[in-house]
């Protein structure tokens, strides 16, 4: 019988031990995921606005550069 008890209470210990680590890594595992969530926003964020400078740039070479080297050649041609 005693060493029944005994095991008894290594298992409850035991079982006491993994119902912490299980709240334990819980907290943890929703730190850890609303961290994510925050920086996946900010990426998002990030990369809608480098697209927007991308296309700007697309857009100002595109027309703004060759009107202004247009601009420039008649200019220093004198016509």
């Amino acid at each position: 019988m005693a060493k029944s008890l005994k095991e008894e209470k290594q298992q409850a210990v035991i079982l006491e031990r993994l119902t912490g680590l299980i709240d334990s890594n819980n907290k943890e595992h929703k730190a850890i995921l609303d961290q994510v969530i925050k920086t996946n926003s900010r990426v998002s964020k990030l990369e809608i606005w480098k697209g927007l400078i991308t296309g700007g740039m697309v857009i100002i070479n595109l027309f703004v550069v060759p009107i202004l080297s247009w601009l420039i050649y008649k200019h220093l041609n004198g016509n």
